[in-house]
């Protein structure tokens, strides 16, 4: 079964349930997972500091993250693929030539979707097969200056053949959906959405706003809504934010593509918090605040558009999901 009709199928039984147990007026609710990121980033080994790497040197560590996701209660299980490209994958100093790059980009991709659908698989195999979870491909930004320049030279161009190889990957690993999240800046969106569109696979669209108006790249909500509505409507299961704190002050950028994608299905996933810089360590921590469920509870009431997706970003854990679908049941 395709993902868009896995997608439709899954919402059909959650308003089945939700009307069975009186909730006609509340929209129906996906879970997401959480982070994979910052759950490796716990493993303490110098080979895998870049949590991609995990994907080729310790597979079963990322598996058993995806299980415990998926024992929480989450309904979609994003890989462990977040910036998985051949230009990320350069500057990190993964690989250095071409022909390393390119072998690079199609092993850690196949490997994080293959493994992403093998712990669905094998989680069906002890449940109903009328809740079968989706399998979400990760793509996000390049970090590349190109990203930020992309109508000079061929920039676009090699945005674009980046974007596609990686999805190349994606796909021939199992994937149903793609799910592009924390790109800060529209353009750099465009080429990735503009490789998708080659692609039969249906997306999920997330963009990090650094600010509650605007990226740090001085795109806007309506920027981003702008973008969405240039493809057509059945290529997209939901679009949204990801990467945010659960503050507040967020909820009018939610409003504002809410108001302007409704009744396309709304996605968000917080943070555990505000981050904060370990002196000691140099690293960033994620301290997981009662505003996280505050606020995903927040949206959770909400009674547009057609369908919500909430799920967890940075900092996040299969125990916040677990948290997070007992607070919301």
């Amino acid at each position: 079964m395709q993902g868009r009709e896995k997608f439709k199928k899954m919402v059909k039984l959650k308003k089945e349930k939700q009307q069975a147990g009186g909730r006609t007026a509340v929209t129906p609710l996906l879970l997401g997972d959480g982070a994979l990121g910052t759950e490796l980033m716990k493993i303490n080994s110098q080979k895998t500091k870049i949590p991609l790497v995990h994907n080729l040197k310790s597979p079963e560590r990322v598996k058993g993250i995806h299980r415990r996701y998926l024992a929480a209660g989450a309904d979609i299980i994003t890989s462990n693929t977040f910036c998985a490209n051949r230009l990320y994958l350069k500057q990190a100093g993964l690989a250095a030539g071409k022909n390393e790059l390119t072998e690079l980009v199609a092993k850690i991709n196949r490997r994080g979707a293959s493994l992403t659908s093998a712990a669905v698989s094998e989680f069906q195999k002890h449940h109903s097969e009328n809740c079968s979870p989706l399998t979400a491909g990760s793509i996000g930004p390049t970090g590349s200056d190109k990203a930020i320049f992309p109508d000079q030279n061929s920039n676009q161009e090699e945005l674009e053949q980046a974007f596609k190889e990686q999805i190349t990957a994606l796909i021939e690993g199992g994937i149903d959906l793609l799910l592009f999240e924390t790109f800060s800046y529209h353009l750099e969106l465009r080429a990735a959405l503009g490789a998708a569109a080659e692609f039969e696979l249906p997306w999920i669209v997330n963009m990090s706003f650094d600010r509650y108006h605007s990226t740090n790249y001085g795109t806007s909500p309506e920027d981003f809504s702008k973008l969405v509505r240039e493809y057509p409507r059945e290529k997209i299961l939901a679009a949204g934010i990801n990467c945010i704190a659960p503050d507040p002050g967020y909820r009018e950028t939610i409003d504002r593509i809410t108001a302007e994608l409704a009744p396309l299905p709304l996605s968000l996933y917080y943070n555990a918090g505000t981050p904060e810089l370990d002196v000691k360590t140099g690293k960033v921590r994620y301290q997981l605040e009662d505003s996280f469920f505050r606020e995903s509870g927040e949206a959770a009431r909400r009674n547009e558009p057609e369908v919500l997706i909430l799920g967890g970003c940075c900092g996040t854990s299969p125990e916040t999901i677990s948290r997070l679908k007992k607070l919301l049941e």
